[in-house]
């Protein structure tokens, strides 16, 4: 028992007794590098050691457990793919299983030594093709699986989609196992809400099984809660239906070969990399500034909360997260509350950091911003039509996350969600997402793209995607890349987020002193950050006629700087530039993976210039380093 709970996180816990006194206990964890069912189980007052029920590359987890008469044990989880939350993103040759693109379920009975199931399978009724999810098994008086399903319904066939699942509610469905054959299913009355809104059930002395669930009464017009409400449900006993029809059950494991087979190593080195300036010493802490649940209308495709922070804690292995649902969903004060509750359960000290946010999805010109505070209880800035319509600008979001300690994050700058860079306030702006997994780069119109290293998106005879930065695109939007807002002047950090679907590809680098909410608002304050696609090291620094500084400084100097770089990568290095002003002043090819070198900046004038460096390498993998910004 004491390695399966030591190595990795465990979740979902469950619990049950059967008649004559044993006890089972089942959770998912991730001791292997992916979900597992593990099981304990307890007989005569004696604890028999932890058991991998069900261990394959798959993932496997949310179990639910149930003990009959007969002491065996039943079981039911769901899966999805393997390597999931891995690799996912526009531009990604090689993809993992996305957070939320599929979702099944299996059931065992477990009678001694022998692993068993029904004969027939519960995928006659719960197909394949569906999004079945959260299983609750209860067992009735004669020792028959009742199963509770929360079952995806999609959006009405004649309203058009922007992804495979765009809005969509979850509603219960529920079958019982009785002779060789599942009923035909149940659609528990009124149970349309969230994922999360499950079942619970008991067996009446008379042996009438008893369920109470919840629902918010949403519907497939709007999608959105209405009122939330408490069922309750009686299921009548009825006669002895005969001896259940059980087969052994085979466990398929399915071969696979993780994506990035060195990350576990990756990680630790990059959080044991240490730098040091003056008195004062910094850690790399790796988050995702960007991700979205199935809280947002049009989130669907990302899972529920809970898997949003699985994917932070397990697959990612972030140290920190902040979750930005839309506006409009998030504007219900419950969605509102139960976000920062969850980001609450998060929140452990010099571990994982959650931030409390949310997404302001204002079109071009104002643009679309993330923002994060680092306490809950603030409120939601609302979107006035004029802003809405360009006619006003984000003045008004400035003002409340000054007072609010808030800070803003804009994002997609180049397209139609993005900006034409109107407005900014240095005090609560300092970060811009200038790669973003879900679409693509926003450094300069043309810019290498991660991952593929190509200038231009091409399919022939295929229209350019709207999620490309290319000219083509119906979305660009030439004033939104990120050179246009350095060169009016606005100071920004860079960092790499994800949004929807995406993961695994896109991390906003802080260097801080320590994994505090605190320290990586500071560290955000003073734009100590870089982007990044994969777990590569950036340590650069300026050197001035007054001193050292790190990424994302502003300073003076009465002499041209030295640009400190060292670089620690993931795979070869392709290529390594120093940019100034929008101007490629020094590009090297070192065709290695660590490379150390100092660039002198020998021709300058009086005024102030902004200076950053790029990494490239030959597996498409690049870092971004905050700028600095030096007057001479």
């Amino acid at each position: 028992m004491k390695a399966y709970l030591l190595e990795g996180n465990n979740w979902w816990p469950v619990i049950a007794t059967g008649p004559s006194g044993p006890l089972a206990v089942a959770w998912d964890g991730y001791a292997s590098g992916n979900y597992d069912i593990y099981l304990r189980q307890l007989k005569k007052n004696i604890w028999a050691p932890v058991k991998p029920v069900v261990a394959t590359g798959r993932f496997e987890a949310h179990p639910t457990v149930a003990i009959d008469s007969k002491q065996r044990v039943w079981l039911a989880w769901v899966e999805s793919g393997s390597e999931w939350g891995k690799d996912t993103g526009f531009l990604v040759k090689r993809k993992g299983t996305q957070l939320h693109e599929s979702r099944s379920i299996n059931l065992i009975c477990l009678d001694g030594d022998r692993v068993l199931t029904t004969r027939n399978p519960l995928q006659m009724v719960l197909h394949s093709d569906q999004f079945w999810e959260l299983p609750h098994l209860q067992l009735d008086s004669q020792d028959r699986p009742w199963l509770f399903v929360r079952h995806l319904v999609m959006r009405q066939p004649d309203t058009p989609l922007e992804g495979p699942i765009d809005l969509a509610l979850w509603e219960i469905q529920v079958t019982r196992y009785q002779g060789d054959k599942w009923t035909p299913l149940i659609v528990l009355p009124r149970s349309n809400g969230r994922n999360d809104m499950m079942s619970a059930t008991a067996i009446s002395k008379q042996g009438d099984l008893w369920a109470t669930w919840s629902t918010d009464h949403r519907n497939t017009k709007s999608y959105l809660p209405h009122q939330l409400q408490l069922q309750l449900g009686r299921f009548e006993s009825d006669e002895k239906l005969g001896k259940l029809d059980l087969v052994d059950y085979q466990m398929i494991s399915e071969s696979h070969h993780p994506i990035q087979p060195l990350e576990e190593q990756q990680v630790k080195k990059i959080r044991s990399y240490r730098i040091q300036l003056g008195q004062k010493q910094y850690s790399i802490y790796r988050g995702d500034l960007h991700r979205h649940t199935d809280v947002s209308l049009d989130g669907n495709n990302d899972g529920s909360l809970l898997d949003a922070y699985r994917y932070a804690r397990d697959a990612a292995a972030l140290d920190f997260v902040g979750v930005a649902d839309h506006t409009d969903a998030i504007e219900e004060f419950y969605n509102w509350w139960h976000s920062h509750k969850v980001a609450d359960l998060f929140q452990v000290s010099n571990t994982v950091v959650s931030f409390y946010g949310y997404e302001r999805s204002v079109e071009f010109p104002n643009g679309h911003r993330n923002i994060f505070f680092i306490k809950r209880g603030n409120k939601i800035t609302p979107i006035s039509k004029g802003e809405a319509r360009g006619v006003e600008g984000t003045e008004r979001l400035f003002w409340h996350l000054n007072r609010t300690n808030g800070f803003s994050v804009p994002h997609t700058t180049g397209r139609t969600s993005g900006t034409d860079w109107r407005d900014n306030d240095p005090k609560v702006e300092n970060l811009v997402e200038l790669f973003q997994g879900m679409r693509d780069t926003y450094e300069y119109p043309g810019a290498p793209r991660p991952k593929q290293l190509c200038l231009q998106f091409f399919k022939p005879n295929q229209p350019v995607p709207r999620a490309s930065s290319s000219e083509e695109s119906p979305s660009f939007r030439r004033l939104g890349f990120v050179w246009k807002a350095l060169e009016k002047g606005h100071k920004l950090g860079f960092i790499a987020s994800s949004d929807h679907i995406s993961g695994h590809i896109s991390y906003a680098c802080l260097l801080a002193e320590e994994l505090t909410p605190t320290s990586l608002l500071e560290a955000v304050r003073a734009r100590r950050a870089y982007a990044a696609t994969d777990n590569l090291i950036l340590d650069i620094r300026a050197i001035s006629s007054i001193g050292e500084h790190l990424i994302g400084e502003v300073f003076h100097s009465d002499s041209p700087i030295r640009i400190k770089v060292r670089i620690l990568g993931t795979g070869t290095i392709q290529q390594v530039d120093v940019i100034k002003n929008g101007q490629f002043l020094k590009t090297l090819k070192p065709n290695k993976r660590t490379v150390r070198f100092e660039f002198a900046e020998s021709k300058i004038s009086p005024g102030q210039s902004y200076y950053y460096v790029r990494v490239i390498q030959k597996n498409g993998e690049m870092a971004w380093a905050s700028p600095f910004w030096v007057t001479y």
